[in-house]
């Protein structure tokens, strides 16, 4: 199963390159990149991210040596089940895609972005083409001594992936063609990192004993026309684990990213299309104002607004979590308590009490949080927050507190051309009479009537719950920036949250622009 985590998510990404890192044979999700597994500060993709200001992802698969560890999928499967994993991640297609490969991750790259051009898949085809920097590090374009050696002693019980890497091996020959010809067309850059050390065996065997170079000068030169292979001094596995900033292979990948980036603002977004272009006669041009509107549902849910009395909390605010797919949403909700009991590793206790928990409460177990944590990580959802500290809010009259906190989120939502909300999701006994003067707002401001949606029906309290999480959990990190707790679940939420309006200020949002800290 293809896992995958963000771990560097700066406040602004718009446009910014998108960089995903992928180990290789028996790597680590987080260890492959670390110079000290014990010390997460040498993290290096985080570096990267820190300094070219790009979010960043580690991608984690099956890719165990042996069988007596564990069972893996040949490369053609694992590259189709990581091209499915990328593809359905919204953030991949809002920048350009930067792939970072070590070892069989690069072959991974080279395999998921021929598949993704060759089939007839076209969230995959879509992928594919957002593709515009692809970098390897130490990886065998043309098969490693160690896998050859590894399929040759039975012993060890080599994956399918092993024999995909052995040397000379004539699938390796070919992928690589395809790939060069692909980057030709598809205008993709690249970089190549090579390692000049030996591996050796620890103490002084190691310096008795011939040492083994994993991968050959020769094999880690895809021959990319305009590209050369750049010598690193490491061996295959500290290569992607350098000490510092100021070595090679981190200032050159830095200004790879920077390259990319300036390329596609060149450029412009490309627009995805099909390897067949429809005819003009299919299409008609459309006035926007004419066009019709996405259906959407809309959840709305406070935290400590009161329209009369002080607040009982250090921030109020106001949530508007909006989705297109409310259906699929609520699913993927109400499948998080599967999760939970069927992990081997949740006490019973903590099963049974999963059964009727609500969103909330399964985040406030500790038993059950990480789960659900990264459960939400991946949840796709756009929630729109108004804030407020408790020492402005409280001076606030009951009417301004109605206006500035619930008439006026709705009205933002109602006024939005392209979409229509179909229902309202919330848990606030009066948001009928809200509806209702939002609308009357809306058509003296903007002489249109909107449609008023319907009440949510019982079917959607999931929606209720996710809405009244994500407030809580914004108020929670705005109230104590320093509350680890709270700042572990704003962050598995961060990409989600769209800031709207600082009700204290007056500052409101601009297009992908995110104040909160």
């Amino acid at each position: 199963m293809a896992e995958l985590i963000q771990v560097h998510n700066p406040v602004n990404s718009s446009g910014k390159p998108r960089i995903v890192f992928i180990h290789g044979l028996d790597g680590h999700l987080r260890h492959t990149w670390m110079a000290n597994k014990k010390d997460a500060s040498t993290l290096w993709p985080k570096w990267i991210g820190e300094d070219t200001g790009c979010p960043v992802w580690l991608l984690g698969y099956g890719a165990s040596m042996s069988r007596w560890k564990a069972d893996a999928m040949a490369l053609p499967r694992q590259a189709t089940a990581i091209l499915e994993r990328l593809s359905t991640e919204q953030a991949m297609h809002e920048g350009p895609l930067v792939l970072v490969g070590h070892s069989l991750g690069g072959l991974v790259i080279k395999t998921l972005l021929r598949q993704g051009m060759g089939h007839d898949v076209e969230r995959h085809n879509r992928l594919a083409r957002n593709i515009k920097g692809i970098a390897f590090v130490g990886t065998p374009h043309f098969g490693s001594t160690l896998a050859s050696i590894a399929a040759w002693l039975r012993l060890v019980r080599s994956n399918p992936q092993v024999s995909d890497l052995r040397m000379d091996n004539a699938h390796l020959e070919e992928l690589n063609q395809s790939f060069r010809k692909l980057c030709h067309d598809l205008k993709i850059r690249a970089r190549v990192y090579t390692e000049t050390e030996p591996v050796r065996l620890p103490g002084w065997l190691g310096r008795l004993l011939p040492g083994i170079t994993i991968v050959s000068p020769t094999s880690s030169q895809p021959h990319i026309p305009g590209e050369a292979g750049t010598p690193i001094e490491a061996n295959h596995f500290t290569i992607c684990k350098p000490l510092n900033r100021n070595v090679t292979i981190h200032t050159s990948m830095v200004a790879f990213v920077k390259e990319v980036e300036a390329a596609a603002q060149s450029q412009g977004v490309a627009v995805p299309h099909t390897q067949t272009p429809l005819t003009s006669v299919r299409f008609e041009a459309i006035s926007p104002d004419k066009a019709q509107s996405m259906p959407v549902h809309l959840a709305f849910a406070t935290y400590g607004v009161k329209l009369k009395g002080a607040a009982d909390v250090p921030v109020c605010a106001t949530i508007c979590l909006v989705t297109d797919s409310p259906d699929r949403l609520r699913k993927f909700i109400e499948e998080i308590r599967d999760v939970v009991r069927s992990d081997p590793l949740i006490p019973a206790a903590a099963k049974n009490l999963a059964i009727a928990a609500s969103l909330p409460q399964l985040v406030e177990n500790p038993a059950t949080r990480a789960i659900v944590l990264r459960a939400l990580a991946v949840t796709s959802f756009s929630a729109y927050l108004y804030y407020c500290p408790k020492g402005i809010f409280d001076q606030f009259s009951s009417e301004d507190r109605m206006k500035k906190m619930l008439i006026s989120p709705i009205v933002h939502r109602l006024s939005k051309k392209g979409e229509h909300i179909e229902q309202v999701h919330s848990q606030i006994s009066e948001i009928p009479q809200y509806l209702a003067r939002a609308a009357r707002e809306v058509e003296q401001a903007y002489h249109r009537t909107p449609k008023l949606p319907k009440t949510g029906t019982q079917k959607y309290d999931a929606l209720e719950q996710l809405a009244a999480l994500v407030v809580a959990a914004a108020c929670g990190h705005l109230a104590d920036l320093s509350n680890g707790s709270a700042s572990e679940l704003f962050e598995s939420l961060r990409t989600r949250i769209r800031y709207a309006e600082n009700i204290a200020t007056g500052e409101r949002h601009k297009r992908d622009v995110n104040a909160l800290p």
